[in-house]
């Protein structure tokens, strides 16, 4: 998967097993109840995985897996998303003038 040409930051993905689809469809859904403040991303809330995995009808031994799977993706996430932050406010960080 390529954006307008150009190579994605994190590096080609790897090819997708059978019901990886749901995970990654699941992360998108979620990552809209994740929490923002103070100019950083915060995690998506253990009660929004949980309430979505109710959803979709996982059981409880699933909500374990599925609880564990989306905190991985998001973890790295937001260790993608963070140093991307911090990097765009490195650049706009006005330089003492020199004398």
């Amino acid at each position: 998967m390529k954006k307008k040409g150009k190579k994605l930051p994190w590096g080609e993905p790897p090819p997708l097993s059978p019901g990886d689809g749901f995970y990654l469809a699941s992360f998108w859904e979620l990552t809209s109840e994740r929490i923002y403040g103070q100019g950083a991303l915060g995690p998506i809330p253990w009660s929004a995985i949980i309430k979505y995995a109710e959803w979709v009808g996982l059981d409880r031994e699933m909500q374990k897996v599925f609880l564990d799977v989306i905190r991985a993706l998001d973890a790295e996430w937001l260790k993608y998303q963070n140093a991307q932050l911090e990097s765009a406010r490195k650049q706009h960080t006005p330089r003492p003038k020199s004398k």
